[in-house]
């Protein structure tokens, strides 16, 4: 039954939420990722209106995680609800503690957001991340719409308070991954987020996360099993880092990113295609 309730949520995702949010509503103008396009969270609002009467109520949605890799990964969910209108935002919101093994698929059903009946009315998107908080690895954003013209102003973090699971005061970002030892867990040391576009033309850009500051090696390298091309080799700070690889002079074909922090390697196959 979860199986099958989790390939409907990517059907919709893909194929559904494009028309819903195509409605005559304010045009978004942020740079957050759109509605169910995310590879490793999708949230899925259960009411097509999305609409929160004047005495406020609850904003329902189903999460979908999953963890790509072939290691327990430990961290965080957390949301924030930002103003179309107004640029305002609050959070963070319903943080809580989260931990996959390797390739599991979790599916949290009629989860809620809080929206007290003082907001302003107008156009609001939820926005879920997850990652080593703050340090985002995925996010994914539902829209959501407010009716009703406040006459009172909402206490200082009031929806913050009404949604609170973990205070962020009292977070110690331990996030970890790897495989279990005598010693525990080993820390994680990095996330692929993104490789875009791919296949690409002339230009590919890798987009990576770090969990701590440390040497990173960034290599291209071809059928052959030779690199080409080294494109970082250096000490790098925690957060999140592009880089980009220029591919003009180069033959069309398959190649290979390689990503090695800390002695552990991804790689990833791009395609150029001229």
């Amino acid at each position: 039954m979860k199986k099958y309730l989790i390939v409907l949520l990517f059907i919709f995702a893909i194929v559904w939420a494009p028309q819903i949010y195509s409605q005559e509503r304010p045009a978004v103008h942020t740079t957050y990722p759109e509605n169910g396009l995310s590879g490793s969270i999708i949230i899925t609002p259960n009411d097509s209106t999305c609409e929160i009467g004047t005495d406020g109520g609850y904003f329902r949605y189903d999460v979908l995680i999953s963890n790509n890799y072939s290691h327990l990964a430990n961290g965080y969910i957390w949301g924030k609800v930002h103003s179309v209108e107004t640029g305002q935002e609050w959070g963070p919101l319903l943080l809580t503690s989260l931990t996959l093994g390797p390739y599991e698929t979790l599916l949290i059903e009629d989860a809620d957001l809080y929206v007290p009946y003082c907001i302003s009315e107008g156009s609001y998107l939820f926005v879920v991340s997850i990652g080593c908080y703050p340090i985002i690895v995925d996010s994914d954003t539902a829209e959501f719409f407010k009716d009703g013209e406040s006459e009172i102003d909402c206490p200082p973090n009031l929806l913050v308070d009404e949604n609170t699971n973990i205070p962020p005061g009292s977070v110690e970002s331990s996030c970890n991954g790897g495989s279990i030892d005598d010693s525990g867990i080993i820390p994680m040391a990095f996330n692929i987020n993104k490789i875009y576009p791919n296949p690409f033309n002339a230009s590919v850009k890798i987009d990576f996360s770090l969990f701590q500051p440390n040497e990173v090696r960034v290599k291209i390298i071809n059928l052959a099993g030779e690199v080409i091309e080294t494109l970082e080799n250096n000490y790098m700070d925690a957060g999140e880092h592009e880089l980009i690889w220029k591919a003009s002079s180069k033959s069309s074909g398959i190649y290979f990113i390689e990503l090695e922090v800390s002695g552990k390697k991804e790689i990833r196959k791009i395609s150029l295609i001229k």
